[in-house]
């Protein structure tokens, strides 16, 4: 063994968590969005009964605290989206996030709405960048408070079932795009 590792199963390693009682009654105020697009070529196109994709997209989105928490999120699959979900989030949710206070989540999603009543654009983009923002909002909630969501939105589980989707290992490496 080791000294980076331990006996103990991974489940019961207690990693380094920031004071809950900190930020019981003090608010946590958004400072920044960020986000970076990422496109990971595949070496074939992979088909499904009602897709099929030629690269691996995702967003990750963080949302930055005056405090100093990072909240971050992974989502956005789309390709042909990704640009157009970026630039929603940087030039109309950041906007009506930057000050306000990430455990005020339904007050957070209730700014970012109106994002989703432009009909001149596919409802679905908008629909995305709240959930790239929103996921990283909770992140953040779940780090202050130092809670693992599923236990913060009082899940019983102890497992979860997952999806695997087979990607080329001679997949060239990941670059950042948009």
């Amino acid at each position: 063994m080791t000294d980076t590792q331990s006996a103990r199963p991974s489940s019961e390693l207690s990693l380094p968590q920031p004071e809950a009682h900190r930020w019981a009654s003090a608010p946590l105020r958004i400072r920044e969005i960020q986000t970076i697009g990422l496109r990971v070529p595949l070496a074939r196109v992979f088909r499904g009964s009602k897709y099929q994709m030629d690269s691996r997209c995702t967003i990750i989105t963080r949302v930055l605290t005056e405090e100093g928490i990072v909240g971050e999120a992974y989502n956005g699959d789309e390709d042909s989206a990704m640009a157009a979900i970026r630039r929603i989030i940087h030039n109309e949710l950041a906007p009506v996030l930057i000050g306000r206070d990430v455990f005020n989540v339904e007050g957070c999603w209730q700014a970012m709405l109106p994002a989703t009543f432009d009909i001149l654009r596919e409802r679905k983009l908008a629909t995305m960048a709240l959930a790239c923002v929103d996921s990283a909002i909770w992140d953040a909630v779940g780090k202050a408070l130092g809670m693992p969501l599923v236990r913060l939105w009082g899940g019983y589980r102890d497992a979860l079932h997952g999806l695997w989707t087979p990607c080329d290992a001679a997949s060239p490496p990941v670059r950042e795009s948009c």
